[in-house]
């Protein structure tokens, strides 16, 4: 291929990477990214990955429409640009579904190693890339009637205990998720970072409207939720964030929290929780594996739904 095509494909894969919202690659990031990338091509009808293959590729769509189809489930249909492929890829799990180019597509293929190589070395384009994915999935959630697709609370069971130590503080942030996969360093020195914070019933933890400067994970007992236009009502138990994952990228609170009843929440600043992604690159994989995984969720029971 001449140079000035190369260098052109160059020019159109960084004009496509920067058009996409919910992730700006810019500066050398963005040339890294475009630079491991391949150009690939599917005809109406050809399959990019089926069902139970290994997840490693994630597919940007330049031209074309992708359908994602799975067994007795409703398909998700995606229009140029659109990233696929990226959900079971930072879960580490193989395909749920199965990618058919529904006209002639055009993609541009990123291995999932490459891609989580140039976030680890460059931390400005990490922290954005969670902030952006979280706040993309806040609103889908405000998108969402009545509940805004959050889980049903489970019974919030005996009244939580106060005054924790370190100890107990680390173990129930590992009751998160994304903190279980970040590893115990990570997670002991968001442990020592936190502040905790006890609710009678009835008590406001946050309103809506205000700077979210911090996230809250239920350390005992029940924390409501209500608020956003449309109004939906959602509530959050033990080991679980107020908000979901969606809370790390609001820049304002979307809703009021108030506890159901007796509750214990372990607030953790955000720019605490950036200063040991930063130190602890596993955080910000799992962090990105925990929006991810409540994206997916929300899609197989809502649809495509906002940005993805």
């Amino acid at each position: 291929m001449p140079a000035e095509d190369e260098a052109r494909l160059g020019v159109e894969r960084l004009l496509f990477l920067r058009s996409l919202s919910a992730a700006r690659p810019g500066g050398v990031e963005a040339l890294q990214l475009a630079a491991a990338m391949r150009d690939v091509y599917f005809k109406r009808g050809q399959r990019l990955f089926a069902a139970g293959e290994p997840s490693g590729d994630i597919f940007f769509v330049v031209a074309g429409a992708v359908r994602m189809e799975a067994s007795g489930v409703e398909p998700w249909e995606f229009e140029a640009p659109a990233v696929v492929g990226a959900l079971d890829s930072f879960a580490g799990v193989r395909r749920t579904r199965t990618g058919l180019a529904t006209r002639e597509t055009h993609a541009l293929v990123l291995a999932h190693t490459d891609w989580l190589a140039v976030l680890e070395e460059h931390f400005d384009f990490a922290r954005d890339s969670v902030v952006r994915r979280s706040a993309a999935l806040l609103r889908m959630h405000l998108g969402i009637p009545e509940d805004g697709g959050y889980r049903a609370v489970e019974a919030p069971g005996s009244p939580p205990a106060t005054r924790l130590g370190l100890v107990e503080r680390t173990l129930a942030l590992q009751e998160l998720p994304a903190l279980r996969a970040a590893g115990v360093q990570a997670t002991l020195r968001l442990a020592e970072l936190c502040a905790e914070v006890e609710l009678e019933p009835e008590q406001v933890l946050f309103r809506e409207g205000e700077e979210a400067e911090a996230i809250d994970l239920v350390a005992g007992g029940v924390i409501a939720i209500e608020g956003g236009a449309p109004p939906l009502r959602a509530a959050f138990g033990r080991g679980s964030l107020v908000g979901g994952a969606a809370a790390i990228g609001a820049p304002r609170q979307a809703f009021t929290a108030r506890a159901a009843g007796r509750a214990v929440v372990l607030r953790v600043r955000k720019d605490d929780l950036f200063d040991v992604m930063e130190d602890h690159f596993e955080l910000t994989r799992a962090l990105l594996g925990e929006i991810n995984a409540e994206q997916g969720e929300l899609m197989a029971r809502h649809g495509v739904r906002g940005e993805r």
